[in-house]
């Protein structure tokens, strides 16, 4: 009947997830604005970085349908994440900027940094192969690190992969007061950071 299809409809609704984001104030931690973002499918936004300029860099993952603001993405399967980072202009927090990437075995985006130019940098597990943007990326191992850079614009600067024979996975990244990018992680049977494999 109608009403059970509409009550199932609401239940599944329930059981999927989506990401929300809200600032704050400083001074006493009141809400100032808070936006929800998703569709049908399960939407994630671990990560998140701030620009000099004000603007926010989110980085996530989703399946399925998805939304973020007005900007729709292309659509990824249930049984597959896309990761995805999005930047959002500090004057009305509407998605400036928004870069989508599947087709290789990668969970949602866990780490990202913003450098002084808006630029920025992520970091995530992934398996296979696939295209993120740049030059064809492939794994050598059960699971490497993924680390990719986007202008202010979205626009694809370089991507790299580094791993070695056994699990591999980032634990943080940051950009030095430099501009050095800083990635921290953990390896199991060894990893090759561009220099060769050390244990």
């Amino acid at each position: 009947t109608g009403s059970r299809g509409a009550l199932l409809a609401a239940i599944a609704g329930m059981l999927v997830f989506d990401f929300y984001l809200a600032r704050l104030s400083p001074a006493d931690g009141a809400l100032l604005r808070w936006g929800r973002h998703g569709a049908e499918g399960d939407d994630q936004a671990p990560t998140i970085a701030s620009t000099q300029g004000g603007d926010l860099w989110v980085g996530g993952g989703f399946n399925g349908d998805n939304e973020i603001g007005s900007s729709g993405l292309p659509p990824a399967p249930r049984s597959q994440t896309a990761g995805f980072v999005a930047r959002y202009s500090a004057v009305d927090a509407v998605p400036a900027a928004v870069r989508v990437f599947s087709g290789v075995g990668a969970e949602a985006v866990r780490f990202i940094s913003a450098d002084a130019s808006g630029n920025v940098f992520l970091a995530t597990t992934f398996w296979g192969s696939g295209d993120v943007g740049g030059p064809l990326v492939a794994s050598n191992g059960a699971t490497d690190i993924l680390m990719a850079s986007y202008d202010r614009e979205g626009s694809h600067r370089w991507s790299q992969a580094f791993g070695g024979p056994g699990y591999d996975h980032p634990a943080g990244l940051a950009v030095a007061s430099g501009g050095d990018v800083v990635l921290a992680g953990s390896t199991q049977g060894g990893i090759d950071l561009g220099g060769g494999v050390f244990p």
